[in-house]
């Protein structure tokens, strides 16, 4: 299924950039060969999941030959595809290699250019054409990609995407005076058990997320009196889920901060090798901003940057360090930030196409 392998990528990811063991980064290499040679459609997205046949996988390579494989679903989901996007995204962050981002964003020009409807929503399948609007999943999956897509490449359409569907959410699904986000739009007409609109913990606790990192983004206070308000739903039954609200706790976790906020300007060359070093030591409350020279030069001197060459500077809440040059000193900083001292982990030049 191509939604336990985004999460199992994300996990084995943090765990590997963590503490560094070599036997987290093999398997966030297997699972990515997996995807890539399996559920990767040519198209520009990624197959929805692959039979579970298990006589075939307990087969080995040389048994295999000549058998036919298990059938693959050609079906693109919007949801489970921002979710393995925002997997690869968190695959390049550590291991370096620009063919997980190229189709992380691949992945989301496609839902962009096909699977929006005519009011600003998202249809949720694609077999030959779009199908099924209206569930909340696919905005909330679509919007936390598109915000790491920005994070990354400094890109102002992904922003303003997400900043868009988050509107379409507050005018369709959003709960006004209770707080927190409906699964579906209100229809009048809905029998039975459609008529009944529930507000999803998962959903709501990622809703929060994003909007505490537009908030971060775009200095909107509407986002973060948002975020909160999407958790008061489960603030009282949380518990009764058990380990399935864990995606909750890191929702109220965000909520509460301090956030890591860790902004890098570009001056003459590409500041690549400063993203990759903020992108290498796991803080799970952690909102990168990319300036770029000539693209953001009102906000760059607005801010009193300089832009003679590459820098970072980190801050949390009102406190921000001087600026940071080299990839190994904002490491080290970052480091600190997360507890480890100078044990800043994912960069030591491990994994398939890994560089410093």
């Amino acid at each position: 299924m191509l939604d336990g392998n985004s999460g199992l990528i994300v996990n084995y990811v943090n765990a590997y950039r963590l503490t560094g063991r070599q036997e987290y980064l093999d398997t966030v290499l297997k699972t990515l060969g997996y995807i890539d040679g399996w559920l990767w459609d040519e198209k520009g997205y990624f197959r929805g999941s692959q039979d579970a046949d298990e006589v075939y996988y307990k087969l080995s390579l040389a048994m295999r030959e000549g058998r036919k494989p298990p059938f693959v679903d050609t079906t693109m989901y919007t949801n489970l595809n921002a979710r393995m996007a925002d997997a690869y995204m968190t695959a390049w962050e550590a291991l370096g290699d620009k063919s997980y981002l190229d189709k992380a964003l691949s992945a989301l020009d496609f839902i962009l250019s096909n699977m929006k409807t005519k009011d600003g929503g998202l249809y949720h399948y694609y077999d030959t054409e779009p199908r099924r609007p209206g569930l909340l999943t696919d905005l909330t999956s679509v919007v936390k990609s598109l915000l790491h897509a920005h994070q990354l490449t400094g890109g102002k359409r992904w922003l303003s995407e997400a900043a868009a569907f988050t509107a379409h959410m507050e005018t369709v699904y959003w709960d006004e005076e209770y707080g927190g986000y409906f699964d579906l739009p209100e229809d009048p007409g809905a029998v039975a058990a459609l008529a009944h609109r529930m507000k999803p913990m998962p959903e709501n606790a990622e809703m929060s997320r994003n909007l505490g990192t537009l908030h971060v983004l775009t200095g909107d206070g509407r986002y973060r009196d948002m975020a909160g308000r999407c958790l008061l739903p489960h603030a009282v039954a949380y518990h009764e889920f058990g380990h399935m609200a864990a995606g909750y706790a890191l929702a109220v976790d965000f909520h509460s901060g301090p956030v890591t906020e860790v902004t890098i300007v570009g001056g003459g060359p590409e500041p690549d090798a400063l993203l990759r070093a903020a992108c290498g030591v796991y803080l799970p409350r952690r909102v990168i901003r990319v300036m770029d020279r000539e693209r953001d030069a009102e906000e760059i001197g607005r801010r009193g940057y300089a832009t003679d060459r590459p820098a970072a500077y980190i801050c949390r809440e009102s406190a921000c360090t001087a600026r940071i040059t080299e990839p190994e000193s904002l490491k080290e900083e970052l480091g600190k930030k997360q507890g480890l001292g100078a044990r800043g982990w994912g960069l030591a030049g491990k994994g398939k196409g890994a560089h410093s």
